[in-house]
């Protein structure tokens, strides 16, 4: 028995050793390596051609070795197989009429018994560039030829593309295509495309196609892009104008227009018999406005002109869209009318200046105010009227009123950050925007009761009351001041005196007069040690007074002494009529100041500008809000810093809480990713100097400090020390934000990747908030967002978008609620990918009190030369997108 197990155990081995002695040539031919092979890729401009060369396992193996595999094509990950070819007796294939993008080149054998272990990864880049819509142009001779008459022309000037190029037009609201353009074929540096068919006074929505070739690719640029225009008016229409005007506040004079009216004005040439009737409709609402109106023809020839009041009951107000409609027989001519207006009058303001004929009368200007930096075309119009009494009896010559209209609301010259206004007479800050009223002749007495009432049309009123003051026996009023005499020689100080002639009444700031009657063509001198030394304007420190008002510098003149040493100091100025005589005694037309050696400060620190910021405008959205530590003015002559402060002799700011506490927690709920918990250290200590502000000399300003009572120690190089205290006990309202996007992205088309765009939408409010003029679209430089560990503003590409990123400024539309500011962007043609926008606040050269900002992305510049600078203009808010590729068909080549 054991032999024949022994038996069968031999006989077993025997066979195994057969079996594997017999697959041993099999395994060793499977294992051997393909010979090696290449692509190569053939750019058009739909994409390309990539091409497979394995001419090399034809020689080496033969054709019918190649003929067993396949070459397959996949996308960039890899995964997902895009087509398969067979190789031609010469060992090639090809992938034709791909579209841009990423491929990976795999070699299978049919059977699928191996992969060759070479996979090449091969780029196809279109060639094509993109096309560029240069101009939509209408001109006077293609316009219909008449008001119900669809032959109007229009031509679509495009610039590179390939072509054919077919345009479309689409009607606002419509989805049936109005006119297609014939294809037509791209001619040099321009394309005109022509387009006939259309209705005058009519918006057209414009979708564009270029066919590249008529080839096996094509792109288009929807309707969907925003792109239109609207046609003009028909040389014959018979509607010549239509004008809407919404309801406002009439003068005593007018009887037409408190409810608003439309204007119709007809060619009486180009229409018909008449009599043409009107009916105006809310559009929203289906309202309607004015029911029937009948207007009786004038003649054959010139214009028949009527102007139409709602019916009873009835108004026209702003920010509503009507539809106007004109029928003459049976042409109907149809308008859209929608006046934005948005804002109300802030404040009333009176300017007073004494006549130099008799220092008790004054000439008097009037100003409406605005919030500032805002579109003066949404102002609503107003109604002002002035009403004055003498003794309680009406003064002859008022009332008075003035609309909007009226006003003077345009500079009469620019001179750097400013407006002028007038003949000279006013001056603002370029981001003022004064509604100015000076057409008033009567001359106004000491005791006049002055009152102004404002009303508008959006109901909104404001009064201001002032009886008229004898001039301050203090005004003018000079004070002594010590600036640096250069940059170079920061310690070295000399003397300025400053005399103001512009100053606030004793009841109203919102009332000024000036000290002298006439500040043209002033005169000034000088006393040192009893010796009058007549003033010389010195052209880099040119003076500029103005009759009624100075919003920058409150009509302040300055002189410069260098020396130090004079025992006495004084000034004089006259009236350009009026004498220097150093006696005469002060009056509208003449000032001599006491002896201004005692008021002589010591230190130049003294001469700094140091306040609270009645207008902070924050980032972060915190509760418990103080204010920002202004050091400095906006106008340099104000600031005492300028030539003082500089790269050898820093401003040393130091910090402290009159509490003691030694931080503060701040809890901002954002925007967007700055949602945190931030924290202030005390005491806080800041150097400043000119070239951390890009140069900016004049201001320097310290932000997001809680509320609290503070202690501020200032220092220069110099040896002095100064010591303000500044109280923000009470918190300002939070900052105010509403930010929404949109992202939407097309199909892509015949070959073509998809394309997308982002839609910001940003509303802020107007006081105590940063507000942002700029949107950003960076790629996304994380490979998966959505398990990213990296935070959004560590992760935008400065050239990710072809070599770059995109920057758009932001249109200001017209918001309901004066309070608040609205603005919105759009960047659009975005391939598919990951993205990041961005929002960029201004107020660049804010430095944050904040301990370690941007360890949560404030004050992170997307730039690395704006980081480490705590400077609140480097900060940019974000959100990530992605543009997905939506394809229709995805072809399997083979």
């Amino acid at each position: 028995m054991i032999m024949n197990k022994s038996n069968k155990i031999m006989k077993v081995h025997h066979l195994l050793y057969l079996i594997i002695w017999m697959l041993v040539p099999l395994l060793g031919k499977a294992q051997a390596t393909p010979p090696p092979y290449s692509t190569s890729v053939q750019n058009t401009v739909c994409g390309g051609t990539v091409k497979v060369d394995w001419s090399a396992a034809v020689a080496a193996k033969g054709v019918a070795y190649v003929a067993d595999w396949w070459a397959e094509l996949y996308d960039n990950s890899g995964a997902n197989k895009q087509s398969q070819q067979a190789f031609d007796s010469a060992g090639k294939a090809e992938f034709k009429n791909l579209s841009s993008g990423t491929y990976k080149v795999k070699l299978v054998r049919k059977d699928g018994t191996m992969t060759h272990p070479t996979v090449v990864t091969q780029a196809v880049v279109s060639t094509y560039r993109r096309f560029v819509v240069d101009a939509i142009a209408q001109t006077a001779a293609e316009r219909a030829t008449g008001e119900c008459t669809a032959d109007g022309k229009v031509t679509v000037k495009i610039k590179d593309g390939a072509g054919p190029f077919i345009v479309k037009l689409y009607e606002v609201g419509q989805t049936a295509v109005a006119v297609t353009s014939a294809p037509t074929n791209k001619t040099g540096n321009e394309t005109n495309v022509l387009l006939t068919g259309l209705k005058p006074n009519t918006k057209y929505e414009v979708e564009i196609t270029d066919q590249v070739g008529g080839g096996s690719c094509s792109i288009t640029e929807n309707r969907s892009s925003g792109r239109s225009f609207t046609t003009l008016g028909a040389s014959g229409s018979f509607l010549h104008n239509v004008t809407m005007e919404t309801s406002r506040p009439l003068k005593s004079t007018e009887t037409q227009g408190e409810r608003g009216l439309v204007k119709i004005e007809i060619n009486n040439a180009s229409a018909g018999a008449g009599p043409f009737s009107v009916k105006v409709v809310n559009k929203t609402t289906g309202e309607v406005i004015i029911a029937s109106q009948s207007i009786n023809k004038s003649g054959a020839t010139g214009t028949t002109s009527k102007v139409i009041e709602p019916d009873g009951g009835k108004k026209l107000e702003a920010n509503k869209t009507y539809q106007i409609t004109v029928t003459d027989g049976s042409c109907t001519a149809v308008r859209t009318e929608n006046v934005k207006y948005t804002y109300s009058a802030e404040q009333l303001r009176m300017h007073l200046v004494p006549s130099c004929s008799d220092c008790n009368e004054f000439n008097i200007a009037l100003e409406v105010i605005y919030q500032h930096s805002t579109n003066k075309e949404w102002y609503y119009p107003y109604l002002l009227t002035m009403k004055v009494t003498r003794g309680g009896v009406p003064v002859a010559g008022f009332p008075k009123e003035f609309t909007s209209v009226e006003a003077i609301k345009t500079p009469s010259a620019t001179e750097g950050s400013h407006h002028i206004y007038g003949n000279r007479e006013f001056r603002y800050w370029n981001w003022k925007r004064p509604f100015l009223h000076t057409d008033i002749s009567e001359k106004l007495k000491v005791g006049d009761v002055i009152e102004l009432s404002y009303k508008d049309g959006d109901g909104k009123t404001k009064q201001l009351t002032h009886t008229v003051e004898a001039l301050k026996a203090d005004m003018p009023l000079t004070q002594v001041k010590l600036e640096s005499t250069s940059a170079t020689t920061p310690c070295t100080k000399r003397l300025i005196f400053e005399t103001r002639f512009q100053y606030n009444a004793s009841s109203s700031w919102l009332v000024t007069y000036n000290a002298f009657c006439n500040v043209a063509g002033i005169k000034a001198r000088t006393n040192q040690s009893g010796t009058w030394s007549p003033y010389t304007e010195d052209p880099l420190y040119p003076n500029k007074l103005f009759k009624y008002y100075d919003g920058v510098d409150e009509n302040i003149h300055r002189i410069r002494v260098n020396s130090l040493s004079g025992t006495q100091y004084k000034v004089e100025y006259a009236e350009a009529t009026a004498t220097l005589d150093g006696t005469s005694p002060n009056s509208c037309k003449h000032y001599l100041s006491k002896d201004l050696k005692s008021s002589i400060p010591n230190s130049l620190l003294d001469g700094i500008l140091v306040r609270k910021s009645d207008d902070p405008r924050w980032i972060l959205q915190v509760a418990d809000r103080g204010s920002n530590i202004i050091f400095g003015a906006d106008d340099p002559n104000r600031s005492g810093l300028v030539n003082y402060i500089t790269e050898t002799n820093h401003l040393k700011v130091k910090i402290e809480r009159e509490d003691g506490k030694s931080e503060v927690i701040l809890n901002s709920t954002g925007p967007w990713n700055l949602a945190g918990t931030y924290k202030v250290k005390f005491p806080f200590e800041k150097e400043f100097y000119p070239s951390m502000n890009e140069g900016v000399n004049h201001v320097y300003v310290i932000s997001d400090l809680p509320t609290g009572k503070y202690k501020i120690t200032m220092r220069d190089g110099c040896g002095a020390t100064r010591v303000v205290n500044i109280d923000m006990s009470t918190p300002l309202e939070s900052a105010y934000y509403d930010l929404k996007y949109e992202v939407k992205t097309d199909c892509s088309k015949n070959g073509q990747d998809s394309r997308g765009e982002v839609t910001f939408t940003g509303i802020h409010g107007k006081y105590n908030v940063s507000p942002f003029n700029y949107m950003f679209v960076f790629k996304d430089t994380a490979a998966d967002p959505s398990t990213s560990t990296e935070p959004l503003y560590k992760r935008t590409s400065l050239t990710g978008i072809n070599g770059s990123y995109i920057a758009k400024e932001l249109d200001e539309v017209a918001n309901p609620d004066a309070s608040k500011r609205s603005v919105t962007g759009k960047i659009g043609n975005l391939p598919p990918g990951n993205y990041i926008l961005g929002i960029n606040p201004t107020w660049r050269f804010w430095y944050t009190a904040i301990d370690k900002p941007e360890d949560k992305g404030y004050t992170y510049g997307y730039k690395p030369n704006m980081r480490g600078r705590r400077c609140l203009g480097d900060t940019m808010f974000y959100q990530s997108f992605t543009i997905t590729n939506y394809t229709e068909i995805t072809p399997i080549v083979g």
